[in-house]
């Protein structure tokens, strides 16, 4: 999991005033719905293309399978500048959580026959591609 981080700028007025605020991502709060979580100082990063099951920084792995709720929690610093000042710093962090992202886990099971199901209807996993 990894998240497309950037500055986000915002032109507001405020007592006739030009007023530009600036919220800067700082840290990233994944919390991968089944109780456990990770904090990171960047948004992690994508896996490296056609390289499935290779962990990454922000990977997780579940214990059980089912639907979790995801939520990244990304923390803002902020900055203003008044009609086209210098930029200030805004006292304190803002923390946005997302809107939790559904993610359903499932297992694959790997079994090695040496027939197939036509010759051998009873044969491992010839009944059911999910049978223990």
């Amino acid at each position: 999991m990894y998240a497309q981080s950037e500055t986000q700028e915002f032109d507001i007025v405020i007592f006739d005033q030009d007023v530009r605020v600036r919220a800067i991502p700082t840290s990233y709060d994944w919390s991968y719905g089944d109780g456990s979580s990770r904090s990171l100082g960047f948004p992690g990063e994508p896996m490296p293309e056609r390289d499935f099951g290779t962990e990454t920084p922000s990977s997780h792995v579940y214990a059980e399978t089912g639907d979790f709720g995801v939520v990244l929690t990304t923390r803002f610093r902020g900055e203003y500048s008044t009609e086209g000042g210098p930029w200030t710093p805004i006292p304190g962090v803002a923390s946005v959580p997302s809107t939790p992202m559904n993610m359903s886990v499932w297992r694959t099971k790997k079994l090695l026959v040496d027939s197939n199901c036509l010759e051998d209807p009873t044969g491992p996993a010839c009944s059911s591609p999910f049978e223990e």
